[in-house]
């Protein structure tokens, strides 16, 4: 998210290339539209997951070392829906109680086909940062999965590791996702890196690649996103994904996503859409922050 009146912006880049008032996002499966990683925060599904531009409760889900990327409390509420399932994401990140060390939670409860016949669940997540100084932060996010996928139930944790770097306008990241290896082809265990470059208040370009963990089936995805301050309270943004893993299930497709957002000193509101290329379904995500200085 962009700078409001009330703070600087620093983001570090996620995984796509923004552009437009409104986006588009798809998933990457043929039997259903959305998978679990899916369901995160309406700004990050408009910046493609990239894991640089990944800030506040994003981070939560994509980098949590962007935790400390931001001074503030947020609580967020958000609702996905694609054509065959629906989300809510309820997030808390704190980076001003303690800057040194920043601390988020979330819980994700999701659902896709009739009832819930192909996935219905929740994933719990934690995450917390260390400041090593303004310029490095260190996280860790810990999640607790429970759904059932396909008639098989999933119950297990994994977790990532993210390292963010910021010198100036240019941001670095490099996060470990997946660590715990999770028995389901859709959660892959992997390693992303990305670059960003920002002034902290008026704009943001990101760009990110992932590729498998040693051992893992990943060819490789890469994202450029970009999100701009318009008029000092509407946040604009687009990205562009390819999504190179060939997952069991999983086809290898481009997604187009954007959103709009509007921020004030206490209140922050955004919609985003994502598009699949190569089957033409979309997600939709609308979401509400609190802030609090």
């Amino acid at each position: 998210m962009l700078a409001t009146n009330r703070e600087k912006w620093h983001r570090v880049p996620v995984r796509l290339w923004a552009l437009t008032l409104l986006g588009v996002t798809g998933l990457g499966l043929s039997a259903r539209a959305v998978e679990p990683s899916d369901f995160v925060a309406s700004r990050a599904v408009a910046m493609g997951q990239n894991v640089l531009a990944a800030s506040g409760p994003d981070a939560l889900f994509l980098n949590p070392a962007g935790l400390g990327a931001t001074n503030s409390y947020a609580l967020q509420l958000d609702y996905l829906h694609a054509n065959d399932a629906d989300g809510i994401v309820i997030s808390l990140a704190d980076s001003l109680s303690n800057p040194m060390f920043p601390t988020g939670v979330s819980y994700r409860y999701f659902s896709a086909g009739k009832g819930g016949a192909t996935l219905k669940g929740s994933i719990k997540d934690l995450a917390v940062a260390f400041a090593l100084s303004p310029s490095i932060v260190i996280g860790t996010h810990i999640d607790y999965l429970s759904y059932t996928e396909d008639k098989r139930d999933i119950s297990t944790f994994t977790g990532d590791l993210g390292l963010l770097l910021k010198f100036g306008p240019v941001g670095i990241g490099v996060v470990g996702t997946n660590l715990l290896k999770v028995d389901t082809p859709v959660l892959p265990q992997g390693i992303a890196t990305g670059l960003s470059l920002g002034d902290g208040q008026h704009y943001l370009l990101a760009g990110d690649y992932q590729w498998a963990w040693p051992g893992g089936k990943q060819a490789g995805s890469w994202s450029l996103a970009g999100e701009y301050l318009l008029a000092g309270f509407l946040p604009l943004r687009f990205a562009v994904t390819r999504d190179g893993i060939p997952r069991d299930g999983v086809h290898v497709t481009t997604y187009l996503s954007g959103g709009v957002g509007f921020i004030t000193k206490n209140i922050g509101l955004n919609a985003s859409y994502r598009h699949d290329m190569t089957t033409g379904e979309g997600l939709w995500a609308f979401g509400l922050t609190v802030y609090a200085n």
